[in-house]
């Protein structure tokens, strides 16, 4: 702030030390809460999903499944970031889990693009009741 207030006609320096005083006051402010209940877990992973930050997903979600071990979604949105990793394993072992919890699961699974990747594999296609 003080390069600003000594050298007003400098603009070069001026555009500089704005973009360091917004880092500042970003850095400076509150921190996001972290997710605590299942909803905002669901929705900070599907966030995360939707930037293509499945790493971060896949993080939270394991987070959300050991609290909430029987939940349907937690397990299908588990089955979904493996497939967006290409691993139809753990992506079928989470589905059927998904499935067995809430069979409407399976029907949405043969319709969900998100699955495409793997979707010819044989552990999915099994999940599904296809093979």
């Amino acid at each position: 702030q003080q390069l600003l207030d000594q050298y007003p006609e400098e603009k070069e320096l001026h555009d500089r030390a704005k973009l360091y005083l917004n880092v500042c006051e970003r850095e400076a402010g509150p921190k996001a809460k972290p997710p605590k209940t299942i909803a905002e877990r669901l929705l900070a992973a599907t966030v995360a999903l939707n930037r293509l930050d499945v790493d971060e997903a896949l993080s939270l979600l394991r987070k959300a499944a050991k609290t909430y071990p029987d939940d349907d979604h937690v397990h299908y949105m588990l089955a979904v970031t493996h497939a967006l990793r290409e691993d139809a394993e753990a992506a079928a072992t989470h589905l059927n889990k998904a499935i067995e919890i809430n069979p409407d699961n399976q029907l949405q699974a043969k319709q969900e693009p998100d699955f495409d990747r793997i979707r010819e594999s044989k552990p999915f296609l099994e999940a599904i009741g296809t093979s």
